[in-house]
């Protein structure tokens, strides 16, 4: 202020003495609308009009002031008003009345635009608004149904409380109010950018009869739900993440078989839904990016609707194999997860593929059973042949039987199968520091972590690593999932017979590279790992000419598998044979990397107590997915300029549902 005066003054002595009026009173009435009127107009159903105030400044005179009604093309019909307001004698404010067309029905929730403005500029004032613009609709009628729950299971543990709503005239729409708005907060407590949330998540309950985007429904209790960002950037594309209902993507999506995992779960006394399970897209509508993989999978979005109290009896079962234990006895290998109100579940294997037999046979003690009392591996005494039936049966804490899971696999301990080992600890070199990174863009670190171990029974020292980078095993948490192919078995089989020669021929590992070429016109595949010598395996040459050559550059030495520098390596099932990318750097963003040797597992004898005890419980970090440059790794393989396991797909937002 004071640097202003000193110049004003300054200014002042360079010029004679003037008046100065610094601004001219406003002239004419002064018409204008309040910055206070609402910027939406909620009207009552069956309403055939509607008014607005108009205001003036200057209130001498009565006045009669133009107006000028604008709205869009297709809505010239439904509106119609006055050209004209008239203010009495002494009054600041009248109104003007808006018709609606009483042959045109407007929907509920289908609010229109619409402008009034004062068509003369000589009656307008410069401190007001001239122009009015607002939203005109009949808000569908909603009731509170008071608080529930809800949870996204791709970005928080546990659930947050939400207000649902009840459409009063459609019962079987629902309103889950601002889903996303307290996880956003807390992502952005963390120091993750975060986007604006929609005010509620809009689900509907379908029934045989209805009809979406064409497709007549004849499953009960599917549900439908409307686009909505969640709030933060699971693509890594700079954009909101939005969760998109399957249908929206197109051809085998837009079936519904496709969507059969967004249903209702279970219904209360009152007849409302007590738990609907949503199975979305993640999409992000700019970049095009998104994880069709959850669309597929249960449990991953849960409402629980007020009054109703989960009681998780739920389990499942899979076979993994079998094994002959040191003492030479067989055994089903399984895994089985529990839901957390399951007390005690007893698993066994009966011959045969009939599972009302092995439930009676289980409940009538005629069969062997194991209890498990936590989630995890099983193994199962098996002395058959052939076909055989695996049965999980959950008991309550009371002991009362409440559900059962089955799986049928054929089982035979011929030369080819496996005996398990135990636990050893696996460094993956592939996925993490090529395809992960955190918040920041950092690339991951290589994670090394326990794996189940099996040797073939036929050839020791063949070693089997379980399934290492399936979700329930894999070291990282990786936000919104990295398309894990969860329908087969992807085990890694390292070729240690030779100590002095260890080889790894090309195995998919279960994820999917994305894309070789920017313009996405070259797909990856799913990545592969193996390793220069098994490479040389692959295209056909024997194992000996191969060691012979020293093409074979892995060993096994005090129980440790290592690889040279340059050894281990990664493609992809669509790559040309052969080509890939080294593994085993020591740093990936660098620009001359520095390639280490690579110790890819650790046997179980050989695992310290310490090694053990610090990977067993070391806390999964979560990470995301990251575009790395991997040109600088390439060999004999095409630079791959863009890569990510999310699929880009198109969308369409606006699908019809119509109620039979």
């Amino acid at each position: 202020m004071t640097l202003l005066s000193a110049a004003a003054l300054t200014m002042g002595s360079c010029t004679e003495e003037y008046e100065y009026d610094p601004a001219g009173a406003a002239a004419g009435a002064q018409v204008y609308f309040s910055s206070e009127l609402e910027t939406t107009v909620n009207l009552e159903p069956g309403a055939t009009s509607f008014t607005v105030p108009v205001s003036r400044v200057k209130t001498d005179d009565a006045l009669t002031v133009n107006l000028t009604l604008t709205t869009a093309d297709e809505d010239k019909d439904l509106f119609s008003m006055p050209g004209q307001v008239s203010f009495a004698e002494g009054e600041s404010t009248a109104e003007v009345t808006v018709d609606l067309n009483p042959e045109i029905e407007l929907e509920y929730d289908d609010f229109k635009e619409v402008s009034i403005s004062v068509t003369d500029a000589d009656y307008t004032t410069p401190y007001g608004q001239s122009v009015y613009t607002f939203s005109v609709g009949i808000p569908a009628p909603y009731k509170s149904l008071g608080t529930g729950h809800f949870s996204d299971t791709q970005l928080i543990t546990g659930y947050v409380d939400v207000e649902i709503m009840q459409n009063e005239i459609d019962p079987n729409q629902f309103r889950i109010m601002n889903p996303y708005k307290e996880i956003a907060e807390m992502y952005e407590d963390e120091g993750y950018e975060v986007y604006p949330t929609d005010d509620y998540l809009e689900v509907t309950i379908m029934q045989p009869g209805n009809s979406l985007s064409g497709v007549t429904i004849t499953q009960s209790d599917l549900v439908y739900f409307s686009p909505t960002p969640v709030g933060i950037d699971m693509m890594g594309q700079g954009n909101v993440t939005e969760i998109w209902h399957p249908v929206h993507f197109g051809g085998n999506y837009a079936t519904e078989e496709a969507w059969t995992h967004s249903r209702v779960l279970a219904y209360q006394e009152n007849g409302l839904p007590g738990e609907i399970q949503l199975a979305p897209f993640y999409y992000d509508p700019v970049s095009g990016y998104g994880n069709p993989s959850t669309a597929s999978q249960d449990g991953v979005i849960d409402i629980v609707f007020p009054g109703y109290e989960i009681t998780d009896y739920s389990i499942s079962l899979s076979y993994s194999g079998a094994l002959i234990s040191a003492e030479e006895e067989s055994f089903a290998l399984g895994k089985v997860t529990l839901g957390a109100d399951v007390a005690e579940a007893k698993v066994a294997v009966v011959e045969g593929d009939n599972a009302d037999n092995a439930l009676n046979q289980v409940l009538g003690g005629a069969v062997e059973t194991v209890s498990v009392k936590e989630s995890g591996d099983v193994r199962v005494p098996c002395n058959y042949s052939g076909t055989c039936t695996m049965i999980a049966v959950a008991y309550d804490d009371e002991g009362t039987l409440q559900n059962y899971a089955t799986t049928t696999f054929d089982f035979a301990l011929t030369p080819g199968e496996w005996k398990g080992i135990g636990t050893g600890l696996y460094t993956d070199y592939a996925f993490a520091p090529m395809f992960l990174g955190d918040q920041n863009g950092n690339p991951a670190p290589a994670p090394t972590y326990e794996v189940q171990i099996q040797e073939n029974v036929n050839t020791p020292g063949v070693y089997r690593v379980i399934n290492p980078y399936h979700p329930d095993n894999y070291y990282y948490q990786v936000q919104g999932g990295y398309g894990y192919d969860e329908s087969q078995d992807y085990n890694l089989i390292i070729d240690a017979h030779d100590p002095d020669a260890v080889y790894i021929q090309a195995q998919p590992i279960g994820i999917d590279g994305g894309w070789q070429d920017q313009a996405q016109t070259k797909p990856w595949g799913t990545i592969t790992l193996f390793s220069i010598g098994g490479a040389y395996i692959d295209a056909g040459n024997p194992f000996d000419v191969v060691k012979g050559a020293g093409l074979i550059k892995g060993t096994l030495k005090d129980g440790v598998v290592t690889f040279e520098p340059k050894e281990l390596f990664m493609g992809g099932t669509m790559m040309e044979a052969g080509t890939g990318y080294y593994l085993g750097v020591d740093d990936v963003t660098s620009t001359q990397p520095v390639f280490l040797p690579t110790t890819v597992l650790v046997l179980p004898d050989a695992v310290t107590a310490q090694a053990k005890a610090k990977a067993a419980g070391a806390k999964k970090q979560t990470m995301v997915m990251r575009h790395a440059d991997k040109s600088k790794f390439r060999h004999a393989g095409k630079k791959i300029r863009k890569i990510n396991s999310l699929k880009k797909v198109s969308a369409t937002k606006y699908i019809r549902f119509q109620r039979g």
